[in-house]
């Protein structure tokens, strides 16, 4: 056999042990990939005429590259080493060893990793031993692969790092770092793995591996171990990564605290303002407002505010009552987009709630916005049965309130009840004109009144005694009357007042009467008041007065009083309503009265429920109770003939309806049914003296009121309306009928309900 020289073994040994490290280590990160084998080893046989290990060499890289094509040369010269006979070698014992040693070699890196990981000591040691001697940077390489293999990365790190320090070619230095970066991952894997941070730190304190620990990190964060992944960025101080992983493991209060105390880098400062915004959101729906502000102002502090946390800004400013604030910040949305129609609502309704100065200052400062406070005042108008205000805007107005109005109508009633007594009927002819003269509507009436209610029968008590047929006086009156009325209307409130002289010459003294009413729209409900004079209406007597038989005169009962009426949403359709009144009553020799009352009803609209479109259709139920301090019901000397019960209490259920405004016909009706209990208190025949007591009674039943209006638009300026009221309780029954016919040369766009002849503030006792 032909000899080898330690060198040429060497040699041979570098070839089988690289292609074997290059085949074993191919899926690290140090392993090339590569379609052709080194064929190093079998031209070194070749050339030292070693015919059966330069074939073994080639069938072995022939099976680890099964698809390697033999080039044609070396094929050639395998095939002329099979024809030439090789020389006989001797071996000396020296030579035996040393091929001993070389294939314990070849056969130690010929092994799998998996094998290399279960080498003894004792073999692992003799290879090293053996690799000691050699002095080929390749099996040095192959020493510190071995050690990982087994687990040993310091004894690897140690092993490359030797490599590195001495004089060899780039390649070789090159690999020994690839080696010495695979122990140190192994290393910081089994430091991590253990959860050993004290070994993180010693392996930090001599090497750089900033990236290896960050790529172990977002290792664990893509295998979704957060816990792991939490614990490397926080060891790297990488917050942003342990702001994620914290909000991967649902603690999102403490990733927020993270991100917003380290704002200086832009990731977490946009992590933070995306957290806070939601707080801002949720707490606004909380109605925690002024905490929704602290989270504006954080995110404030860290970058300007987007428009939507802006806008929630304003309207927890808003919430809280704080206007100015408030429409501050709308102002600054209002100006970044003037086109926006939120933010101009916004403003709008910001503002509406400062002084009126401040209001003023805001319009001054947005002409521009003008025309919507202008629409939006409209709007509100409208829903308020302001049409004189709406008409100020004239794209709005449904005719021209400037013009003159001009109207006469007839309106009679009567109340059942015994002649000359409670029977009472009245027929009123008048005729009157209107103009909106500076936001004032103002009114002139002439009345033409005729009261009728029979002479007594022969024996009933009427003035100081009995009546006779043949005293032959008391039974009607027909009279004048004048009245003046002012209405004025605003974005907030009304105000009306009226006076009135009617029935110049009634037997009884005769008094100016009349009343003066406001109406103020506040923001979450309405208040309306009244103080007024004005006659007691219930019979001939309390309305005009009487001659006695005595030659002296009594009756015509005047009301002096004061009335309020609070009304309030409590729902998204339903509404509260409270009616209070208190009043002192008078006439010529009537003994002085006072009464006081309340109402309280509730009402849904359901007009959403009805196909046809209305305007409104209330129902809902109401009580309502009234209290006199005397019963001054008789129709003697020292009464006044009306009806003063000591407790009146009804029980009702109510509808109403009216249809929609702005068309050349409308109507508005109200029901109301219910039950009542009354008691009247004793009196005396004469108040003056304790004469002819009369006892004290009560009744109950049920009872029922209809009223029915309505207006038609029978030519171009030309209206025609009407009016129908029934009522009917125990022993009371009413009815009355009216009808009017009214020009109005400033009508546009139809009809509309303030028009309507008992839907004023004459006839309603508020400023509606």
């Amino acid at each position: 056999m032909n000899k080898f020289s330690p060198l040429h073994k060497n040699v041979y040994l570098r070839s089988l042990l690289m292609g074997s490290c290059l085949s074993l280590f191919q899926s690290s990160v140090i392993a090339q990939s590569s379609a052709s084998p080194d064929t190093t080893g079998v031209w070194y046989h070749i050339k030292q005429t070693q015919t059966k290990l330069a074939s073994d060499e080639l069938k072995r890289l022939q099976r680890e590259f099964p698809n390697w094509q033999v080039p044609a040369d070396l094929s050639t010269a395998i095939k002329d080493m099979n024809t030439t006979k090789a020389p006989d070698t001797v071996y000396t014992h020296e030579q035996k060893i040393n091929d001993q040693n070389n294939a314990f070699l070849g056969k130690v890196a010929g092994l799998s990793p998996k094998d290399w990981g279960i080498l003894s000591d004792s073999q692992f040691s003799k290879f090293r031993n053996l690799v000691a001697d050699k002095g080929d940077p390749n099996l040095d390489l192959l020493v510190g692969w071995i050690y990982l293999a087994k687990q040993l990365p310091k004894q690897a790190l140690v092993q490359f790092e030797l490599i590195k320090e001495q004089q060899f070619d780039g390649t070789i230095v090159e690999k020994a770092q690839q080696g010495k970066q695979a122990a140190l991952e192994q290393w910081l894997k089994y430091a991590i793995e253990t959860g050993k941070i004290s070994e993180i730190n010693v392996i930090e304190a001599h090497h750089d591996i900033d990236d290896l620990l960050d790529a172990a990190a977002w290792s664990a964060f893509e295998a979704k171990d957060y816990t792991q992944a939490k614990l490397l960025f926080d060891y790297q101080e990488n917050e942003y990564g342990s702001t994620l992983a914290l909000e991967k493991q649902g603690k999102i209060n403490e990733a927020t605290s993270l991100a917003c105390s380290h704002t200086e880098l832009e990731a977490l400062a946009t992590y933070c303002i995306n957290r806070l915004s939601e707080r801002q959101l949720n707490t606004y729906n909380q109605k925690a407002f002024k905490q929704s502000l602290l989270y504006a102002e954080q995110m404030e502090s860290i970058r300007p505010l987007t428009m939507g946390a802006l806008e929630l800004k304003g309207w927890s400013h808003f919430e809280l009552e704080e206007y100015a604030l408030a429409s501050d910040v709308f102002r600054s949305l209002h100006s970044s987009n003037r086109e926006n129609n939120d933010y101009s609502q916004a403003l709008y309704t910001a503002v509406s709630f400062l002084p009126k100065r401040q209001q003023l200052d805001f319009r001054n400062q947005y002409p521009a916005l003008e025309s919507y406070f202008k629409a939006q005042s409209a709007y509100l108008a409208t829903a308020r049965k302001q049409f004189d205000l709406v008409a100020s805007d004239s794209s709005n107005a449904y005719e021209n309130r400037q013009a003159i109005s001009v109207y006469t109508g007839l309106r009679g009633s009567q109340r059942s009840g015994a002649d000359g007594l409670e029977k009472f009927h009245q027929f009123n002819h008048y005729l009157g004109i209107t103009k909106l003269i500076s936001d004032w509507r103002l009114t002139a009436r002439i009345d033409y009144e005729q009261l009728y209610s029979g002479r007594p029968a022969e024996g009933s008590w009427f003035g100081s005694e009995r009546y006779l047929t043949e005293q032959g006086f008391h039974s009607g009156i027909e009279d004048k009357g004048v009245s003046v009325s002012a209405f004025k209307q605003q974005d907030d409130f009304n105000l009306y007042a009226d006076i009135r002289y009617l029935l110049f010459d009634q037997p009884a003294e005769n008094d100016i009467t009349g009343k003066l009413a406001g109406v103020w729209y506040i923001a979450d409900f309405t208040l309306a008041t009244s103080v007024y004079k004005l006659r007691k209406q219930d019979s001939l007597l309390s309305t005009a007065g009487a001659k006695a038989q005595d030659g002296s005169y009594f009756g015509g009962v005047t009301s002096t009083g004061i009335k309020g009426l609070f009304v309030a949403p409590i729902s998204s359709n339903w509404s509260l309503a409270l009616n209070g009144e208190y009043a002192k009553l008078s006439g010529q020799n009537v003994t002085d009265n006072s009464m006081k009352g309340f109402a309280l009803s509730a009402s849904s609209d359901m007009k959403s429920n009805i196909k046809y479109d209305l305007d409104y259709l209330r129902i809902g139920p109401r009580i309502s109770y009234i209290d006199y301090e005397k019963n001054q019901s008789l129709f003697t000397v020292t009464h006044g003939g009306y009806f003063s019960p000591k407790d009146y209490l009804n029980f009702s259920l109510f509808a109403q309806l009216l249809t929609k405004e702005g068309h050349d016909w409308q109507v508005k009706a109200e029901l109301d049914f219910g039950y009542s209990r009354l008691s009247e208190a004793a009196t005396y025949r004469y108040l003056d003296s304790e004469i002819e007591a009369i006892n004290s009674s009560k009744s109950s039943g049920v009872n029922a009121n209809l009223r029915v209006e309505g207006q038609w638009r029978i030519a171009k300026h030309w209206v025609l309306a009407g009016v129908f009221t029934q009522a009917n309780a125990v022993q009371y029954h009413a009815t009355s009928l009216g009808v009017q016919i009214r020009w109005q040369p400033g009508l546009k766009n139809g009809l509309t309900s303030d028009w309507l002849i008992d839907n004023n503030p004459l006839q309603t006792g508020y400023a509606f």
